[in-house]
């Protein structure tokens, strides 16, 4: 049923047409989500409460930035007529997306089981900080908090935690509901059975964590001898020392002006290469050297990239095989050649900023950008399409339904 629905679709991306996506999410992590499969050519129909609708709108630059043709429809999921008109809309969608806490969808009489009694192809997500079980499914949270009980924040216990402006797991969250929501439509298509999604942001954060837990149960008591343990982090990557600003060939350094340089030289080219531009000496080993020795190093690139300007070091590593860039701030990126020359990031005509889809498609390309609704914009057309009349309308605004 859902899976036919005539809805509006991008006019190039053609695998997501005529899929209705119900989104009943709040705040970006969840929004960024949704706008992908809008880029896929989704009908993105965003639920929000009547009056100031998403709380998500708080935050008008990055709200602007992920609800670009989207459809909002005002409605009252507490009432009875709230109900009922979900439960119609549900009928004739693909996918229901949520990020109540555990038990708030069930509670109101549209959970799964109840949808997918009259839309068995129907697909439901439920996006939550902890998961739908588990000792810390009640538990409120935010980025910071999936970061530190995931062990990204630590490490192996001897980095310092630092705080990023970006929230990681959050926007890490957003292809991972993407994904999993078209894997699952793709098997309704072929089975027409619906199915549940638990997708937990701490599961998202224990994900990205791969390498730290990898590399820890690798190099843990329990798992090996010292001499082993020693030989791991030497003989092969040496984590996490070299992403937390311990090994001579990777991290970010100052320059003249104030500003700064990135400097990822951790293949032996690219280390001895960098090396002879900045006019240095060293061994191929010497780039993963820790300690005081990688410190000593350290020291000396140091000195040789705060003697000149980034605009320097631009210009001589320009052409070299280094693994270089500069460190820009955000309000500086849209200037940057390489994103004007591709077009990845633009001003739509409401004057937000807008992300193209990072995948470029060379026969269906992904719809892009577009001006985010009004709270409740579309809820007539919406009704309209699933059978409501004018005196239908005129009742459920005066009931503060819609």
């Amino acid at each position: 049923m859902g899976l036919n629905a005539d809805t509006r679709s991008a006019a190039g991306m053609s695998w997501l047409h005529g899929v209705r996506i119900l989104d009943c999410t709040r705040l970006l992590p969840h929004a960024y989500a949704t706008q992908m499969l809008v880029a896929l050519g989704a009908d993105v129909i965003k639920i929000e409460s009547p009056g100031f609708g998403d709380y998500g709108r708080g935050m008008a630059p990055t709200f602007v930035a992920s609800n670009g043709h989207k459809r909002s429809m005002s409605l009252d999921l507490r009432s009875g007529d709230g109900k009922a008109i979900f439960r119609r809309l549900a009928d004739t969608s693909a996918c229901v997306v949520e990020s109540f806490r555990p038990g708030v969808m069930k509670a109101a009489g549209l959970d799964f089981d109840t949808l997918a009694a009259t839309n068995p192809a129907l697909v439901y997500c439920s996006a939550s900080g902890y998961g739908q079980t588990g000792p810390y499914a009640d538990m409120p949270g935010h980025d910071l908090n999936y970061l530190g009980v995931s062990g990204l924040s630590l490490a192996d216990g001897t980095a310092t935690p630092a705080l990023l402006p970006i929230p990681i797991v959050d926007m890490a969250s957003g292809p991972f509901i993407a994904l999993s929501i078209v894997a699952a439509i793709a098997e309704a298509r072929h089975t027409y059975r619906g199915q549940v999604i638990d997708l937990s942001l701490f599961d998202v954060a224990l994900s990205i964590n791969m390498m730290g837990l990898a590399y820890s149960h690798g190099l843990s008591a329990d798992a090996a001898s010292p001499e082993e343990h020693a030989n791991a982090r030497l003989g092969g990557f040496p984590w996490p020392d070299i992403l937390i600003g311990r090994c001579p060939c990777y991290g970010v350094f100052a320059t003249s002006d104030g500003k700064f340089v990135s400097l990822g030289n951790v293949e032996e080219k690219f280390w001895m290469t960098f090396l002879k531009v900045i006019g240095l000496s060293f061994e191929a080993g010497d780039r993963f050297a820790t300690g005081e020795h990688g410190r000593q190093i350290r020291d000396q690139i140091e000195v040789r990239i705060a003697a000149q300007t980034q605009e320097y070091w631009i210009s001589a590593f320009r052409g070299q095989d280094v693994c270089f860039a500069p460190v820009l701030a955000s309000q500086n990126v849209i200037d940057d050649e390489h994103v004007k020359h591709r077009g990845s990031v633009f001003v739509e005509k409401d004057r937000s900023l807008q992300i193209r889809f990072p995948g470029r498609f060379s026969v269906t390309p992904a719809r892009e950008g577009g001006v985010s609704p009004s709270v409740g914009q579309d809820t007539t057309e919406l009704l309209g399409e699933i059978g409501y009349g004018s005196d239908d309308l005129e009742r459920l605004r005066a009931d503060g339904v819609i």
